[in-house]
């Protein structure tokens, strides 16, 4: 895997899925696909990742071994919706779905890293001049080295921080990591509700697979429950299980449940009722992705406005205090 995760990363593996759905929708088998994809991969890793893929399935393993057999580099959502796929032969519908995802984390990211570049570059500029004195010592007495040293002490820690935050975030792999991360992010009051959204999108749009692929309930949810990379909503359906094998209906459980808005819990109790779950698990994906989706631009928008004003803030600060030395040393001097 990748030591940073890049919309390069994700709009290759979405394209990766998009091409397998493709070829296996035409009529193409998914070893003879996954062999095309080694030749001619979106991205040279992911041209290894289909021949070991490939060579799994000649072995006699089903796709969700073969995937598996990938490591963390393959998410437990995406295995999730292969199996699924593979249980109910549309595993071209699972691969689109992925594809869908794929690209519009990529162009998430894409969004907040435009909006970041100038104020990014504002950062580099201000603190290549200031604090003023350096610069006047590197233009009036040669001071190269004291320079050089003091950027390299300024920058290397917030180059190295940074890159450490970033591998952190998207390193969240253990149950423990991700249930601190979910719990400080549910305080941050757009940004809780975004990766909440996307939570109930992807349980939605894995359960909807499960269910048609003819996994029963009591192995459905919790499946689900995983794919949706939410340790909240892992845990309240991990209680729910033994009630569900006991033949309690999950509507009455979602109605019970504070874990879920309101408004899933209605929408998936009045399709349950109705029979029409299967009209249902759709249009609540769509619409939590909807959410999550805006909710992400709206908080990637709140930070690039923080990190912008902060870096005003702060060369303000330096220019106020360089001045202020400046005409002070001036008036000592009358």
């Amino acid at each position: 895997m990748a030591l940073l995760i890049t919309p390069a990363h994700l709009a290759a593996r979405a394209d990766f899925y998009h091409q397998i759905g493709t070829s296996v929708a035409a009529g193409l088998g998914l070893i003879q696909t996954l062999r095309i994809l080694a030749q001619k991969p979106p991205s040279p890793h992911l041209g290894r990742r289909a021949k070991r893929v490939a060579d799994r399935l000649e072995s006699g393993a089903t796709a969700g071994e073969a995937f598996r057999s990938l490591g963390s580099w393959v998410p437990e959502f995406d295995i999730a919706l292969i199996e699924a796929g593979e249980q109910t032969g549309r595993i071209d519908r699972s691969c689109f779905a992925l594809s869908q995802s794929y690209a519009s984390r990529a162009t998430l990211g894409r969004q907040i890293l435009m909006g970041l570049a100038y104020p990014i570059l504002v950062f580099h500029v201000a603190f290549l001049i200031l604090p003023v004195d350096r610069l006047i010592g590197l233009v009036r007495d040669g001071q190269i080295a004291a320079f050089l040293l003091q950027k390299v002490l300024f920058f290397g820690p917030v180059y190295l921080a940074t890159v450490a935050l970033i591998v952190g975030l998207q390193r969240t792999q253990t149950g423990f990591a991700r249930s601190v991360l979910e719990t400080i992010t549910s305080l941050l009051p757009v940004l809780g509700r975004a990766r909440r959204s996307l939570a109930l999108s992807r349980l939605s749009l894995a359960l909807d697979a499960l269910l048609n692929a003819g996994v029963n309930a009591v192995h459905a949810w919790p499946l689900a429950a995983a794919a949706s990379g939410s340790p909240a909503i892992q845990r309240e359906i991990a209680r729910w299980k033994p009630r569900i094998a006991n033949g309690e209906p999950a509507s009455d459980l979602l109605l019970q449940s504070s874990c879920f808005p309101p408004h899933y819990s209605n929408v998936y109790a009045s399709a349950e009722i109705a029979g029409k779950v299967d009209d249902a698990l759709p249009r609540l994906t769509t619409h939590y992705q909807e959410e999550g989706l805006r909710l992400m631009r709206v908080a990637a928008g709140i930070l690039i406005g923080v990190v912008y004003g902060g870096i005003l803030l702060i060369v303000a600060f330096q220019i106020v205090s360089f001045w202020l030395g400046f005409y002070g040393q001036i008036l000592n001097e009358i």
